[in-house]
């Protein structure tokens, strides 16, 4: 058994993908009879029946949410057995490492998404401080490769994927019902894209695509969240002349919708490994999403969905058409999407390979 602490600034119920995946996989890792628990910061929503324990610290800022709850740390640090650090931590990077430094125990961080590093990483102090992290659980090359660049021993790179329940995440055979009760339009052919509406989604290309193909509707569920490259401004804006696009707030639930959704679309020009791309094979439908890393190493195109390049509008138009089109089509890739998920990125699967590399960690 081991003792984790996963410290991370945005938990639950704040919406999002990582969020979602982290408590996935402490409730996973719980099973396995291992003791998880979570620092965090205080929400502005109140998460009523958490699984995970957790102690949660209200800051205005990171920087003083990384304060305060790494004095926490400092002081209960024979409560845990190692510490697993979830976000990169952009505004309290010194704190955080200087934090890690003092409590000697085993460490892994989690980088989520291409560019982080390489924006943390401005001083010979904190690459010497990054590099006496035990152990980095990357998502992709494209990751590794911006760690090994910072000077980072690639002995220490795990490449663990994001995980998805795939009991919980299937296919549901009354999709015309659900439809009934989200009050989506009935007899259409309907996309979804569930996520933040930020610069990096693309949004502006979906949207272009969607231009394109007035005959298919695209529900969008997410928010900008208050990010600083949120655009959901210009989506409402844009949204509110275009018929076949639906806008709707964030949820805690967005299952009903991949269950009743045709195709699932992710046009990003950077992600990780994106956990929307992961719900939506493990509910057996197609993707259509853009060529990047994260992705390539999810998808294999022709199989279990289609990728296009970066801002094609003209291509990701193309291959939603081809998907659109053919029924059987969208039947043998969901059915290949579902399949992959259960052999290769169940949580279940997940969790198993973290309690490997904790293993590792605290043996050494």
């Amino acid at each position: 058994m081991v003792s984790i602490l996963f410290w991370t600034a945005s938990h639950l119920p704040d919406i999002g993908g990582f969020q979602w995946s982290t408590y996935r996989l402490a409730c996973s890792l719980k099973q396995l009879g291992h003791k998880p628990r979570f620092v965090a910061r205080t929400s502005g929503q109140p998460w009523l029946e958490p699984e995970v324990p957790e102690v949660r610290f209200e800051a205005e800022t990171v920087r003083g949410w990384a304060i305060k709850s790494g004095e926490w740390l400092l002081n209960h640090r024979n409560e845990f057995d190692l510490i697993h650090v979830i976000d990169c931590f952009y505004d309290a990077v010194d704190e955080q490492l200087a934090v890690l430094e003092r409590l000697k125990l085993p460490s892994v961080l989690k980088v989520p998404t291409e560019g982080c590093i390489e924006r943390l990483m401005t001083s010979a102090n904190r690459v010497s401080a990054l590099g006496k992290i035990s152990a980095f659980a990357i998502l992709n090359e494209g990751i590794a490769r911006e760690l090994a660049c910072a000077g980072m021993d690639p002995k220490k790179f795990w490449f663990i994927p994001n995980g998805v329940g795939s009991d919980r995440f299937k296919p549901c055979r009354n999709r015309a019902g659900l439809r009934e009760k989200l009050g989506l339009p009935p007899g259409k052919i309907t996309l979804l894209f569930a996520g933040r509406l930020v610069g990096r989604k693309r949004l502006d290309i979906l949207l272009s695509a969607m231009e394109r193909l007035p005959e298919y509707i695209l529900v969008i569920v997410g928010s900008g969240f208050g990010q600083r490259d949120s655009v959901e401004g210009d989506v409402r804006r844009r949204v509110a002349s275009m018929r076949n696009v639906i806008l709707r707030e964030p949820t805690p639930n967005i299952l009903p919708y991949f269950q009743s959704s045709d195709i699932h679309v992710l046009v990003s020009e950077r992600e990780g490994m994106s956990n929307s791309v992961l719900e939506g094979m493990s509910c057996g439908i197609p993707t259509v999403a853009s060529a990047i890393s994260g992705i390539r190493e999810i998808i294999e195109p022709g199989k279990d969905g289609f990728l296009v390049p970066v801002g094609n509008v003209l291509a990701t138009a193309e291959a939603i058409s081809q998907l659109a089109k053919s029924g059987s089509t969208r039947e043998r890739m969901g059915k290949a999407a579902r399949q992959k998920i259960k052999k290769q990125y169940d949580i279940g699967i997940i969790a198993a390979a973290y309690e490997k590399l904790y293993q590792h960690i605290c043996a050494k």
